[in-house]
């Protein structure tokens, strides 16, 4: 009985141990080739509810192709910060939230050289490098990623938008990744497309 007793009680002083000790806090990394406002909403929302350790936005740069970081990934790239060096890799891995949006300034620039069917064409081949980058990432991380969808202003454009987004957000499904629409009801949905996804450790 004694030995029973204090394996019960081994087991409970365990657990208080692990649950004090529990990191409950999330490492954020974006990878973008633009500012996304809603980048700042989810940021502000980890920081309200005090669960957001690191915010790493040092891989992003301006005109990012999906294909520039399917090779950073494939060569593992590694970058300076505050005197530390940090590879790609191990930062996809560390990070419990990944958000990407990347592609933008290439897409809006062909559109305005492009015809339609050239557009459409176009498209395709975006989404089978993206085919490929989700893939690679997918390989290198299992946790939670975002990727924002395409918008546009410009109605003779929506049409083209909307199938690139259809397109991607079939891919994010095969890859289980959760896509985020850029519209109108975005701003207003998305902290509840937050709790729905479950993004917290």
């Amino acid at each position: 009985m004694k030995k029973w007793i204090l394996l019960v009680s081994i087991i409970i002083i365990v657990f208080l141990i692990y649950q004090f000790n529990k990191d409950t806090k999330i490492d954020f990394l974006n990878i973008s080739d633009t500012e996304i406002p809603y980048t700042e909403t989810i940021l502000d929302y980890y920081k309200k509810q005090n669960q957001l350790k690191i915010y790493n936005n040092s891989f992003s740069k301006p005109d990012y192709r999906i294909t520039d970081l399917y090779l950073d990934i494939e060569n593992n790239k590694t970058i300076t910060v505050k005197n530390k060096n940090q590879s790609i890799n191990n930062s996809l891995i560390k990070s419990e939230i990944i958000t990407i949006s990347i592609g933008n300034t290439d897409l809006y620039y062909k559109m305005n050289f492009y015809d339609v069917n050239e557009m459409y064409n176009y498209i395709d081949e975006l989404c089978k490098d993206y085919d490929k980058l989700l893939e690679k990432i997918r390989l290198v991380t299992k946790e939670k990623i975002i990727i924002y969808g395409y918008t546009t202003s410009d109605l003779k454009n929506k049409q083209l938008i909307n199938y690139y987004n259809e397109r991607l957000k079939m891919l994010c499904e095969k890859y289980n990744i959760n896509f985020l629409p850029i519209d109108k009801f975005t701003n207003k949905n998305l902290i509840n497309w937050l709790n729905k996804w479950q993004l917290h450790k």
